[in-house]
């Protein structure tokens, strides 16, 4: 039967565990499905943009009537899309889906004696599931809370190994990097952070991460989790969550993007000439008296900045969406959303962002931004920063005394950047119109 004939007959396909179909008295179910969007919407999950609102109403229309949407309808209905729309080579439907997915997931993490609104994995539609409590009654009760097995101490060994490994690789590259001679830039990007005597911080972007153990006790995976950035944020968690102080663990571990390794390798033959001391830190590890008394050359994650986020954005154009893979534009009203959040099969081409800018800092030293909101756009950023003709190509913008920003859209294919297309070339904005950064 085509879709288009299903009308408002209900669902009787791809049962969950726990999930009240509609179906058998459609009045209360409907009753109860609009309760809960109720709440969804009184909450404020769905954040400030009108993208997520407008998914989120356009799923719970046609669930109400008892039909799941398909991508190319939500495309054309949400996002605008038009006839050429491919959901083979655009996913935004999907990263929104799936944005949205999270956003229910973690509202209804704080209510879990409540029935849910979800979106199956698979589909587009929201159904009502029954209360988590309901569906773990039968579950055995928590271990008790113990400390950190042999196995987490091995991993974190193991770990800290590979890193070492790693920093000597590296650092052995680098060293023959500084005996050769290297390229010298006269960008005035790169002359600002060369002529002078300051020391030049390189600050990579880092991420707390913690072990969840299994029944057993022993870890059984990582967990990386935004709200939670150091130990003392996960041992506020757990005195809220006291349910999953036995499962999660702290192991004072942290991890790097992989395109961090690439862009180092693009950007320390830059720095082989110089006369400066060169240090490299983590992100989690910068002071206000680094950011007052050195340059920086940040590399990572726009959403890795941490202490740099404040300076960096203060006098941007853009800030953060619904999530760190999402920038507004708030001189343009556009948005751009990474597509790298959601994993995607074979070999499609999705979009990603990268990000640089050259800032003054509190004593006239220079914060330079290497990044992207993934893998893809970082790795754009770095070759950019590293070819002097290519920074050239910027223009004027780049050339500001007070500063600059550019945001490029890059198409990718795994972590395979293809090529990329400049967006925007802005210098900052004036620090007396940033009340339009007060967002």
């Amino acid at each position: 039967m085509h879709p288009a004939a299903l009308g408002c007959q209900r669902f009787r396909h791809r049962m969950h565990p726990g999930v009240v179909v509609l179906g058998s008295e459609p009045m209360s179910q409907d009753s109860q499905i609009n309760t809960l969007a109720d709440e969804v919407r009184a909450s404020g999950i769905l954040g400030r943009a009108d993208t997520l609102p407008r998914l989120f109403e356009y799923l719970l229309q046609h669930s109400s009537a008892g039909h799941a949407p398909k991508e190319v309808e939500i495309a054309h209905h949400v996002f605008n899309k038009d006839e050429r729309f491919d959901v083979t080579t655009d996913s935004v439907v999907r990263v929104y889906v799936h944005k949205l997915r999270r956003k229910l997931d973690d509202h209804y993490a704080r209510f879990p004696d409540r029935p849910r609104l979800i979106i199956p994995k698979g589909e587009y539609r929201l159904v009502v599931e029954a209360p988590r409590a309901t569906l773990a009654s039968d579950s055995p009760p928590p271990a008790p809370i113990r400390q950190a097995s042999t196995s987490a101490w091995l991993l974190k060994a193991l770990l800290i190994v590979s890193l070492i490994v790693n920093a000597a690789l590296l650092t052995q590259r680098w060293t023959g990097g500084a005996n050769a001679s290297g390229p010298r830039h006269t960008h005035p990007v790169w002359s600002a952070l060369f002529d002078d005597d300051l020391p030049i911080y390189i600050v990579v972007g880092d991420y707390y991460i913690f072990g969840e153990a299994g029944d057993d006790m022993n870890i059984r995976r990582l967990v990386r989790e935004f709200d939670i950035n150091s130990s003392a944020d996960l041992r506020e968690y757990l005195y809220r969550h006291p349910d999953l102080s036995s499962k999660y663990q702290n192991l004072d571990l942290a991890y790097l993007p992989t395109a961090t390794a690439y862009a180092l390798r693009e950007l320390m033959p830059v720095l082989a000439n110089t006369h400066q001391e060169v240090r490299i830190v983590q992100s989690s590890e910068v002071t206000a008296q680094v950011l007052k008394s050195a340059h920086v050359l940040y590399i990572g994650y726009l959403s890795g900045l941490r202490t740099l986020q404040d300076l960096t954005l203060k006098n941007s154009r853009f800030s953060f969406g619904d999530s760190y893979d999402e920038l507004v534009d708030h001189i343009e009203k556009r948005h751009y959303v990474s597509q790298a959040g959601v994993p995607i099969e074979g070999e499609v081409v999705y979009l990603d962002y990268g990000y640089v800018s050259s800032i003054v800092g509190p004593n006239g030293n220079q914060i330079v931004t290497v990044a992207g909101l993934r893998d893809a756009g970082l790795m754009h950023s770095a070759e950019l920063l590293a070819n002097e003709a290519r920074l050239r190509e910027l223009g004027e913008p780049a050339m500001d005394k007070n500063g600059f920003e550019a945001l490029y859209e890059v198409s990718a294919i795994g972590r395979t950047h293809v090529n990329g297309r400049l967006v925007v070339a802005a210098p900052l904005l004036d620090s007396r119109l940033t009340g339009i950064a007060a967002r």
